[in-house]
């Protein structure tokens, strides 16, 4: 029985499982939140007026671009630099699943305010900056865990090369949300 329980770990438990089911829990609690707020009237009609184009979209895309970079890289680099210590690499695990609440609360909140149109509306608004942000936090989280494995002698010029995925995915990200979100916005007819 231990030998197949060993096998059951190495071959279906992986990490990046793991991180996958990490980030699946994250949507789905934010989904609950989401729906047990779904009697706050004013946080909907904030939501709504948010979406149809209120004070965000007459921002400038430059301080949309570095509020933007600021945000993805502390998300980012807070993952790449959990993976230092092993006290701290929970913390990175922990930042994904507040990146996959984020997103699922934000996509249940349309989806209650605007039916099945809310889906597309999310997808549309946040859907490339998440999955390329849950991508790359599940990414950057396997690499400090294989760094904390294999230890700093065989794995450190790896994992400081992962540092420059942080940075370029943070800098792409945020580039869709100053100038590709604010296009969509003007384009969704709510």
């Amino acid at each position: 029985m231990k030998r197949y329980t060993k096998h059951f770990a190495k071959t279906f438990m992986n990490t990046n499982l793991v991180l996958l089911l990490v980030c699946v829990i994250g949507v789905l609690i934010g989904s609950l939140y989401c729906t047990s707020m779904k009697n706050d009237i004013s946080f909907f009609l904030n939501l709504n007026e948010m979406i149809r184009g209120g004070q965000s979209v007459r921002e400038d895309n430059g301080k949309i671009f570095k509020m933007a970079l600021m945000i993805h890289f502390v998300q980012l680099f807070g993952i790449w630099g959990a993976g230092f210590t092993k006290t701290t690499r929970g913390i990175g695990s922990g930042i994904l699943f507040l990146i996959s609440f984020n997103y699922g609360f934000s996509i249940s909140a349309l989806l209650l305010l605007y039916g099945l149109k809310g889906i597309g509306i999310g997808l549309l608004l946040f859907g490339i900056q998440g999955i390329g942000l849950l991508f790359l936090g599940i990414l950057i989280n396997e690499h400090s865990i294989q760094y904390g494995q294999r230890g700093k002698e065989v794995y450190g010029k790896t994992y400081r090369k992962v540092s420059v995925y942080c940075s370029v995915g943070a800098v792409l990200i945020s580039l869709v949300d100053a100038y590709f979100q604010p296009l969509v916005r003007l384009l969704i007819k709510v």
